[in-house]
């Protein structure tokens, strides 16, 4: 056989090697277990609201769709192990507001949480609810922000890290109350939550499916809603301008993103899945049950968002003088 042959038989072997490999190259996403990166521990909004997409992207695309709770750092340990992995949709980060506040507390990290991530889907959002312990001597938020005045240093709240939506939203209270707060941070709301019952910290301003239960079994109080209306799951909690406190007005989003260079194929069959979780009747019916409004907005929008509130919220931190802790 000549050198001529022999080298277009090896040319002919190689190419029906590389079609008998593409079609494995190219199969339906997904075709593995699929990782949700939460930013904080178990018990927080964040985590419920990932939870209830892993559940609904489990049973309606065919494989399982897992949670993995990575706290701590304020949300970049799994912000950065998500922005480093490979965009192949398999690794997926549960983001929410804090991400937009990272960037001008964090200066020098070795990612960008906005150009590194591409964003799939603003599942819901919630108006933060103002949880206040039992062991401060208030009936309401007026009373609340007298005390506070009245005795500098002894209002201590908490939040789920630093940069997290409490601690925007705690930094915003102090802010535009003009009341002197100390600031705590834990790995997640779920475990600031635990402390407010204890009386070890003083309020909370956090998600009201984070917030909600233990209003309604009694164990902490709850003096305002930080958005236009009330959360039907707290009827008698009034928003922050019927307590005399119209500029408090902060709301936590929810949502779902991927590495940059994620195909966009794969980031669009993701979308219109969670689309069509918050279009679902029992899957909204649990969102509102929790406090939390679905939303829907796409990559775009979702894209809009983030970057005009990593702006807004990071000139808050900068005027603040906010710290990380």
């Amino acid at each position: 056989m000549s050198r001529i042959a022999t080298t277009a038989r090896l040319l002919a072997a190689f190419a029906l090697t590389g079609m008998v490999g593409a079609p494995h190259a190219q199969e339906p996403y997904p075709s593995r277990p699929v990782t949700i990166v939460v930013p904080y521990s178990p018990g927080g909004t964040t985590d419920i609201i990932a939870r209830l997409a892993a559940q609904y992207l489990t049973e309606t695309m065919g494989k399982s769709f897992v949670v993995d709770n990575r706290p701590g750092a304020s949300g970049t340990i799994a912000t950065a192990l998500v922005a480093k992995a490979a965009p192949d949709g398999y690794t997926l980060l549960a983001n929410e507001v804090g991400q937009t506040a990272t960037p001008a507390l964090y200066p020098n990290l070795k990612y960008d949480p906005v150009k590194d991530l591409a964003p799939i889907t603003l599942i819901a959002e919630t108006p933060v609810v103002l949880g206040v312990t039992q062991h401060v001597p208030a009936n309401s938020l007026k009373e609340l922000l007298a005390y506070g005045k009245l005795h500098p240093g002894a209002l201590n709240f908490g939040s789920g890290g630093a940069g997290s939506g409490p601690h925007i939203a705690g930094e915003l209270l102090k802010q535009v109350a003009g009341v002197s707060m100390t600031h705590v941070p834990y790995k997640g709301s779920g475990a600031a939550v635990t402390d407010l019952i204890a009386g070890q910290i003083q309020l909370l301003s956090s998600a009201a499916p984070t917030i909600s239960p233990h209003v309604t079994s009694g164990k902490i109080r709850a003096f305002a809603v930080a958005g236009p209306r009330r959360v039907p799951s707290l009827p008698n909690v009034p928003t922050a301008a019927e307590a005399g406190l119209p500029a408090f007005q902060f709301s936590i989003w929810f949502g779902l993103a991927a590495p940059k260079g994620t195909p966009a194929e794969i980031i669009n069959k993701l979308n219109g899945a969670l689309q069509a979780m918050v279009k679902n009747p029992a899957m909204r019916d649990k969102l509102a049950a929790a406090g939390a409004d679905p939303v829907g907005a796409g990559p775009e929008a979702f894209g809009k968002r983030i970057a005009s509130e990593t702006q807004r919220w990071g000139d808050l931190i900068r005027k603040s003088g906010i710290r990380v802790d």
